[in-house]
């Protein structure tokens, strides 16, 4: 009967486990947020593009282009720039897209592994993926993400 308890808790337990696999970052993303922006990670699916300060200028800059290109409507609800620098924010972003500016970009110090632009994927106000973009296949991540 014992046996029959502690497999039990240890099965809940491991199935629990998989489902916070960001909760960590979660925690620590919702409460920056919090602090600097009064807002936290909706409910509803949503994609943070985090810009860090360690990463390749001309990739940056070719990122945001790209993502400026393939977003034509309105993604407010849907899609936030974090960043540190606005004058990477070109065209149409500021309209299409939520601009959250950092100029000390604290989320650098939260515990979240970004590099260049990172792309953090939320739902049910958690972090439910995190994705550093490499310059080899930033065009076809963005296209699968944004268009």
């Amino acid at each position: 009967m014992k046996n029959k308890i502690v497999f039990t808790l240890l099965a809940i337990m491991l199935i629990s486990s998989c489902n916070t696999k960001f909760h960590e970052q979660s925690d620590a993303f919702n409460s920056y947020l919090l602090n600097q922006f009064h807002e936290k990670i909706p409910s509803t699916k949503h994609t943070y593009v985090v810009h860090s300060q360690f990463g390749c200028y001309g990739c940056v800059k070719q990122t945001f282009s790209l993502i400026d290109k393939l977003i034509t409507k309105n993604q407010v609800d849907f899609i936030s720039i974090l960043t540190y620098d606005s004058t990477f924010i070109i065209g149409s972003l500021k309209n299409n897209c939520k601009v959250l500016f950092d100029k000390n970009a604290k989320y650098e110090q939260i515990g979240l592994d970004i590099a260049n632009i990172t792309l953090i994927k939320t739902l049910d106000g958690k972090i439910i993926e995190m994705e550093v973009l490499s310059l080899n296949d930033v065009e076809d991540k963005i296209k699968d993400e944004f268009h």
